[in-house]
């Protein structure tokens, strides 16, 4: 019993608290359990290695392939980067050659000066009125000025009208006239008055002043034109235009009643041109 008591003192000293009386020391003693059996029915998880054959108890780390291959950057993201960045240099070499191309189609749509045109020489072989019926006919040379360094003129063609105070007399057409670079072309068309009956009352009948010009030996004309006209450039850059060309006030001078007339030149100019005004 002497060894009891020197037991709880200790205990008493140890912990702080007195005995409680009835309890040994020794029964808080648990016995010592047994390791869990080992179960070998069931394999080792996927790269693992077996416990039981590697005499050391942790797992080994992995081999330094296997992070290379985890961090290493995959081939299709350095192939993106480079055709981002050749997508990128395309764009810019499209734009520049936009702007180009803009600027150069630009300079040649609005720079293209238009043609000039000139009645270099008008004659009225015939000029007859009797009764009703109006028989003449018109023969005019006319000349296109080019005065473009770069572009060639090609008139495909070109519709023209005498006209007396806005009363169509006659008409005729011009087919395929070219005009070089700063150059000039002259030109031929013939125009004969309309062979209708009811044209011709209609003439007659609303333009007794023409008979009564003719008359008087001076009558004037009007000749007007419309003329699609293509500017070519050396390369195969082509632009249509539809131009009107108005050649006003034409004063002719017949000889005789039965004479035929001619056109009295102008007198504002050194080569005695009449000018027409040119509307694109």
């Amino acid at each position: 019993m002497a060894s009891t008591g020197d037991d709880q003192s200790k205990q008493a000293s140890v912990t702080g608290y007195p005995p409680v009386p009835g309890f040994s020391p020794q029964q808080q003693q648990y016995p010592p359990q047994p390791y869990p059996p080992q179960y070998q029915n069931y394999p080792p998880p996927p790269y693992y290695p077996n416990p039981h054959n590697n005499p050391y108890p942790y797992t080994a780390p992995p081999p330094a392939a296997y992070y290379s291959q985890q961090y290493a950057a995959a081939p299709h993201e350095s192939s993106g980067r480079f055709t981002f960045v050749r997508f990128i240099l395309t764009m810019m070499i499209a734009l520049f050659l936009g702007a180009f191309l803009l600027s150069l189609l630009t300079f040649l749509i609005f720079g293209a000066d238009v043609p000039q045109f000139f009645i270099q020489s008008m004659s009225v072989p015939e000029f007859n009125v009797s009764g009703h019926a109006l028989r003449a006919n018109w023969d005019a040379n006319i000349t296109i000025s080019n005065s473009n360094e770069k572009l060639v003129l090609f008139f495909e063609k070109i519709e023209g009208v005498i006209v007396h105070e806005e009363t169509v007399l006659a008409l005729a057409i011009a087919e395929h006239i070219n005009v070089g670079t700063r150059g000039e072309t002259t030109f031929n068309i013939k125009f004969v008055s309309a062979t209708s009956s009811n044209h011709q009352e209609v003439v007659m009948g609303e333009h007794p002043d023409l008979v009564r010009d003719r008359n008087k030996q001076e009558v004037s004309f009007a000749l007007r034109m419309m003329a699609t006209t293509t500017f070519r450039s050396s390369s195969l850059w082509r632009r249509q235009a539809s131009l009107r060309v108005f050649c006003e006030e034409l004063h002719f001078k017949f000889a005789g009643p039965a004479g035929a007339g001619t056109l009295v030149a102008a007198s504002d100019r050194k080569d005695h041109r009449n000018e027409c005004l040119v509307y694109a």
